[in-house]
């Protein structure tokens, strides 16, 4: 008797652990793939915010000499690599929001692609520029 309601205990919480997994990996693939659009977006616009501060501190040095240069290289290549990495950052977003669920349009990816390489040649130019 004890046995059959035991039973019957690991039999229901083993379903509601069943239904709880189902639903949040439902729900995470639904929903993830949809974040990761508009954090791409967020991380494009995010880059050329940064590389308007870069063109704009390598255009204010133009006209200063070597020396003062010098002490401002090591900060600009530093700001360099940050928007690398969200270049790389961005790249990984495309490919994991290439799998989300769309209702209106497919997600242009060849425009996002085009944009991300463009927004690397700017960085590769204004990396010569200094």
């Amino acid at each position: 008797m004890w046995f059959d309601v035991l039973q019957e205990l690991i039999a229901r919480r083993a379903f509601g652990i069943f239904i709880a997994v189902t639903t949040s990996l439902v729900i995470g693939r639904l929903v993830w793939p949809y974040l990761a659009r508009h954090e791409l977006r967020k991380t494009i616009s995010g880059i050329l915010q940064r590389l308007s501060i870069l063109y704009s501190v390598l255009q204010g040095h133009v006209d200063s000499t070597m020396e003062e240069f010098g002490s401002i290289s090591a900060d600009v290549r530093q700001f360099e690599g940050v928007i690398q990495s969200m270049i790389i950052d961005s790249e990984k977003l495309l490919d994991t929001s290439t799998l989300e669920p769309r209702l209106v349009a497919p997600l242009k990816i060849d425009l996002y692609k085009k944009t991300i390489r463009n927004v690397q040649h700017l960085l590769d130019h204004l990396s010569c520029l200094r």
